[in-house]
């Protein structure tokens, strides 16, 4: 319901033409009136623009481990973070209006969707707000551009679960096939976006602590460390056990019981890495991992009829370097 007593779904069906004709009008009077704060943006959205249009056909930078390094590399510059600053104020509005588009190509009914008009608007106002940003040319440019991605990662925070939410709702409108497909897509703008704004404000948060007398020796040493989100000398067999701690105590209070878990192999491989992508993975791989066990012991008991609980296999981990890396 949509603030009457007529369901959503019906009033998408009865004026879809007047609905696209308004907002289309709004973001015609939009254009002719500028914002003067970039931090403020006041676009509206649109299915039809042809702003979107032409971002989406600019070709996206590609997103690789090298290409993140090559932008950091110590010692860090204000030259180089303005520079990495500039290529941002390009590639975003470009991803933004992918996204957008994606979102557009949905069909209408499925678009009117509280929850999925919300993320369409929320990915549009980070649009318009993207493609009107100054170029940055100084550290105060910097410093509100900081502002700005800050703002917006935050304000996209919880999108996973709104298109989730609206797609069960119009479920009936829109198959599995194709909402496998969306996601598919959705997710991996999503990773791209995140990791250069991550990268960013995490390049520029090391440039401040650099330039701070008080933390000139600490700063130095997570230099060495870390080049932005990237640690230069992330221990595989660390991370493991972080993982795995994490997942036991899921298990635990899941379950009500957990396996014990060991680690063996090359404890001392480190090699340069995103640690929040690596966490990701491993919990996923070890979450399967705990829950085959579990169901290992469970169908041990009900094989052997008995009334006490089979013992719970421990999972084994090993770590290995190949000889190629």
């Amino acid at each position: 319901m949509l603030g009457s007593d007529v369901p959503w779904e019906t009033a998408a069906l009865k004026e879809p033409k007047r609905c696209a004709g308004r907002t289309a009008t709004r973001h015609r009077a939009l254009a002719a009136h500028l914002p003067t704060e970039p931090e403020e943006p006041r676009g509206e959205p649109s299915f039809y623009s042809e702003d979107v249009d032409r971002f989406a056909c600019i070709d996206q930078q590609p997103v690789t481990l090298q290409r993140l390094l090559e932008t950091c590399q110590p010692p860090l510059t204000r030259q180089r973070l303005l520079e990495n600053a500039q290529f941002l104020c390009h590639e975003r509005p470009v991803r933004y209006a992918r996204r957008v588009q994606l979102l557009a190509g949905l069909p209408y009914i499925v678009n009117l969707n509280p929850h999925i008009n919300a993320v369409y608007q929320a990915y549009y106002a980070n649009f318009e707000e993207a493609r009107r940003f100054p170029m940055v040319e100084s550290l105060a440019d910097e410093r509100r551009f900081v502002h700005m991605l800050a703002r917006q990662s935050q304000s996209l925070k919880h999108i996973m679960p709104q298109i989730a939410r609206g797609f069960f709702e119009c479920r009936r409108y829109f198959g599995p096939e194709p909402r496998r497909r969306f996601l598919d897509q959705l997710v991996k703008m999503r990773i791209g976006l995140r990791l250069l704004t991550s990268q960013h404000i995490a390049l520029y948060d090391q440039f401040q602590a650099a330039n701070a007398a008080v933390t000139a020796v600490a700063a130095a040493e997570d230099a060495d460390r870390y080049q932005g989100i990237v640690d230069n000398h992330l221990r595989l067999a660390d991370m493991v056990r972080v993982c795995a701690q994490g997942v036991q105590a899921t298990c635990e209070m899941t379950y009500g019981d957990a396996p014990d878990f060991s680690i063996d192999g090359q404890l001392d491989v480190a090699f340069c890495y995103i640690p929040s992508h690596l966490d990701y993975m491993l919990t996923e791989l070890l979450k399967n991992a705990f829950r085959a066990s579990l169901a290992r012991a469970e169908a041990a008991a009900s094989s052997s009829n008995s009334s006490n609980s089979s013992s719970v296999p421990p999972v084994a981990i090993t770590v290995s370097k190949s000889d190629s890396r």
